[in-house]
């Protein structure tokens, strides 16, 4: 990836479930983008700063630039690109049964429901209130003013594809979303 685009990749190596909760995973990343932004000048363009990650880690961007809304540090980051990312709490109104979700978000409803009780000491709390820490895709309106513009990826038959489609609503509804696109098949 850093040979192709010609440019400098950081990965941080943060604390993981089930031993750590969330928001500590999305707290290590903060740090490490915010010590990449501070201490590595030179290293990098200042004009083309992305945060990136796919699955769990397109989670941890959206929560990253959350963290930045709430900091005003958004100015340094240019492009926020998740891919396949469990951002909101939008599927939690359906159920594994609903003809709204097709056969692949059926058949993970339950493993997604699971692997999200694992990450928060108080789930039913976080589910019941949507706690965007544990679903940045529905962070508060005037943080997602705040947030740098981002480009969404995912798939068609992805399990996450719901919370794609909301959360691209709402970045476009606020003049933060730049595309979506849905890998075929």
């Amino acid at each position: 990836m850093a040979s192709i685009n010609n440019c400098v990749v950081y990965n941080v190596d943060h604390r993981k479930a089930p031993e750590f909760k969330c928001p500590d995973y999305i707290m290590d990343c903060y740090a490490g983008a915010k010590w990449v932004l501070e201490e590595q000048k030179g290293f990098y363009d200042p004009t083309r700063v992305v945060l990136h990650g796919s699955s769990s880690g397109g989670h941890m961007v959206i929560g990253m630039a959350m963290e930045m809304a709430k900091r005003d540090e958004c100015s340094q980051i240019k492009l926020v690109v998740p891919h396949i990312a469990a951002m909101s709490a939008v599927w939690l109104d359906y159920n594994p049964e609903s003809s709204e979700l097709n056969w692949v978000q059926k058949a993970n409803w339950r493993g997604h429901t699971e692997i999200l009780k694992m990450m928060h000491n108080d789930w039913e709390t976080a589910f019941r209130t949507k706690d965007p820490n544990l679903f940045p895709g529905d962070m508060p309106e005037d943080l997602l003013k705040k947030v740098p513009p981002m480009y969404l990826t995912g798939a068609e038959w992805d399990q996450f594809k719901l919370d794609n489609e909301f959360f691209a609503k709402r970045l476009k509804k606020v003049g933060k979303l730049l595309g979506v696109f849905f890998e075929p098949g």
